[in-house]
Formats: structure tokens, sequence, C-alpha cells
């Protein structure tokens, strides 16, 4: 028990480094957004390029914070079936739920890297600062190959140690 605890801390250390890069992403896109409305106010036009950066903001924010919200179970949940998830038919499900969770992710990150690698190949570049895709393409696969390894570590019963095991964990922080 010891042990799973310790690699719980262990993860959820190394997790917590994402969220300050995640917010200074968000920091950047409202910085960005004020100042292209403070332009399109003053002067009448638009930054150029402001929609890249705030896309690419956007795209960065959600795919550091991802394997950070998969780790603290506190994305949002549809309760589908309401039993005691400490009961034994309830932790069963959690560990079913996971174990699917990780496969349907884990394809989503083989696909994506799969399309970062043609990406690559065919110099793919989007937007007004022609921002190359294939490394974009790549953070996000392997925030999912991170996510889809969480959820398959809490689909053999691995969990934050300071996560009541009900279904409150969205509220814990």
């Amino acid at each position: 028990m010891s042990e799973t605890r310790s690699i719980s801390r262990a993860l959820e250390r190394r997790l917590n480094r994402l969220i300050l890069p995640a917010g200074l992403c968000l920091f950047a896109m409202m910085v960005v957004t004020v100042l292209d409305v403070i332009a399109r106010k003053l002067i009448g036009r638009s930054i150029p390029g402001a929609i890249d950066l705030v896309s690419v903001g956007f795209l960065l924010t959600l795919s550091l914070s991802l394997p950070v919200i998969t780790w603290r179970e506190s994305h949002f949940v549809l309760e589908l079936f309401s039993s005691n998830p400490t009961a034994v038919l309830g932790k069963l499900r959690r560990h079913l739920v996971a174990g699917i969770a990780a496969v349907v992710i884990g394809i989503a990150g083989w696909s994506l890297l799969r399309y970062a690698i043609g990406a690559w190949e065919y110099q793919d570049v989007m937007g007004y600062f022609q921002i190359p895709v294939a490394p974009l393409a790549l953070i996000i696969s392997i925030s999912l190959f991170l996510s889809a390894a969480i959820f398959m570590l809490q689909a053999f019963g691995l969990r934050r140690p300071d996560v009541p095991a009900t279904a409150d964990a969205e509220d814990t922080p």
C-alpha cells in the first residue's frame, strides 16, 4: 500500500508541472484577445494572426491540462448508474470504464500520432504565421497517450491517495 501511495504522489508531482505552462497559455490567450479587441476598436483592424495565436494557445491549454484532469478525476461526470462506488459492483464499473477510456484515448493518440507524422512529412502549416502543424499534433498525441496511461493505471486500481472513493471525487482539489 505504501509503494502504491508513493507512486501516486510521484505521479501527482510530475503531472502538476503541466499546470503552470497550461495557465501561461491561458493567460497569453487572454492578453492576445484583449489586445485584439482594443486594436479593433482603436484602429478598426484585428491584430494579424491573433486568431492563430488564440487557437494554438487553446490547443496547448487543453493538451497540457488533459493528463492532470484525468489523474485528478476532476473531469465532468455524467452519472448513468446510481450505485455505491465503494461496493463491489461500483468498483468493477469504475475499473471497466477506466479501461475502456484507456483504449479509446489510446486509439485517438495513435491516430493523431500518425497524423503528426504525415504533417511532418508534408510540412503542413496553418494560418497567418505559417505555424507548423506537426509539433502541435505531436503535443496532443503525447497528451492523449499520457491520459490513456493514467486511465489504465486507474483501471488497475491506482488512484490519487487523497481522493475519496465516492462520486464526490470531482469536488476534491
